[in-house]
């Protein structure tokens, strides 16, 4: 792995971001110590330049199995994930969907949560921004959360595309750790094909609409809307395997993938997808 310059920055009043002297060199070799850096670094209001070189890093693949992935859950992937979530997205997302010159960027954080860590840490801080209630507490809480829910939403947008359910599926079958990957496919097939996303949307949609704040609603808010999106990603990722036995878990995931679809109680929709 190329050895990473973290150069760490500080915000004054006046003026962006100027890099401070301290500049720690990570070798090959101290790859959990680094990873420890750009959490460091994530939490202290990073820079622009700072962030892509972070979220660079980060979405390199390693060369071995069991040295540290962005893509399967271990404490300090969930302590990075949080920092993306709750950090960098809602300082940067507005940049990034506005900004052509930082598509780059934008794309590397997206591989960055593209995964099942990251997807929890998403939906988690989602329903912390959902409220209830009319009294000026609430309202406040709400205000404060009203953008970075919108952000949220947005990014789990972006992420839901038709071939999401076959690349997660071939990053846990070519490169998630042996041990890990019953507990890896459990907790995808429990995340995606379920309404624990739709619920968690439409959530946080009704908690605006309670205070008076008005938003265009997601897709992801919709039953119907949700399935024809499991429905096409399923075809995707099957027409994709074939009949050889390195395959049959792929096939059996597919199979739970169906089943609890059918079970969100929107079989019509499944089907003409």
């Amino acid at each position: 792995m190329d050895d990473l310059l973290v150069v760490r920055t500080s915000r004054t009043l006046q003026g962006p971001p100027s890099p401070q002297p301290l500049i720690t060199e990570v070798s090959p070799g101290s790859v959990e110590n680094s990873h420890k850096e750009i959490l460091d670094l994530l939490r202290s209001d990073p820079d622009l330049q700072s962030v892509h070189r972070c979220l660079k890093y980060l979405t390199q693949r390693p060369e071995n199995r069991e040295t540290f992935d962005i893509r399967f859950p271990n404490p300090l992937v969930a302590q990075i994930a949080h920092a993306l979530v709750s950090i960098i997205i809602p300082t940067y997302w507005p940049q990034f969907r506005q900004d052509a010159s930082l598509k780059e960027t934008k794309q590397l954080l997206l591989c960055a949560v593209r995964n099942i860590p990251a997807l929890g840490a998403i939906l988690a801080q989602l329903k912390t921004t959902s409220v209830g209630g009319n009294n000026s507490q609430t309202l406040r809480r709400s205000n404060e959360g009203d953008e970075q829910g919108l952000y949220l939403v947005q990014v789990i947008e972006e992420l839901f595309d038709d071939n999401l359910i076959a690349n997660i599926c071939d990053d846990i079958s070519n490169d998630g750790p042996q041990q890990q990957r019953k507990l890896l496919w459990r907790d995808f097939v429990q995340a995606v094909a379920s309404t624990r996303i739709v619920s968690t949307v439409a959530e946080y949609e009704n908690s605006r609409s309670k205070v008076g704040q008005t938003l265009e609603r997601s897709w992801l808010s919709s039953g119907a809307d949700y399935s024809q999106w499991l429905s096409r990603n399923i075809v995707k990722m099957v027409l994709g395997l074939d009949l050889e036995p390195e395959n049959e878990t792929m096939w059996q995931v597919a199979s739970q993938i169906l089943g609890n679809a059918f079970s969100m109680g929107y079989i019509s929709e499944l089907l003409i997808s």
